[in-house]
C-alpha cells in the first residue's frame, strides 16, 4: 500500500525497470548465454546496493533495507555460481576439442 499517492509514479518507474531487466535476463536464459548472465549478475549488484543506501537515507523500515541487501547477496551468489559454471563449460569445451 502506498503511503503517499505521489509515490505512484515511482512505483511505475520501478515496475518498468524490473520488466525490462526480466525480459533481457529471460532472453539470455533462453539462449543459455551463461557468460553474459554472469556479467549481468555482477553489474546488477549496483542496483540493490544503491536502493539499500537510498532506503537507509530515506529512513525506510529496516526490513526494506534488508530486502535490498538480501537481493545484493543473492546477485553475488548468482555471480559466483555462474562463474563456476562458465569456467566448467569452457574447460569441457577445451577437452572436447582436444
Amino acid at each position: 500500500m502506498l503511503t503517499d499517492i505521489g509515490d505512484a509514479d515511482l512505483v511505475r518507474i520501478y515496475a518498468s525497470r524490473t520488466l525490462f531487466l526480466a525480459l533481457i535476463i529471460g532472453y539470455l536464459l533462453y539462449l543459455q548465454d551463461y557468460n553474459i548472465l554472469n556479467w549481468a549478475a555482477i553489474f546488477g549488484f549496483v542496483m540493490p546496493v544503491t536502493d539499500a543506501v537510498l532506503a537507509y537515507h530515506a529512513q525506510a523500515p529496516t526490513q526494506v533495507i534488508f530486502k535490498h541487501v538480501g537481493t545484493a547477496g543473492y546477485l553475488l551468489v548468482t555471480f559466483f555460481v555462474l562463474h563456476c559454471l562458465t569456467k566448467r563449460l569452457s574447460n569441457d569445451a577445451i577437452r572436447s576439442a582436444a
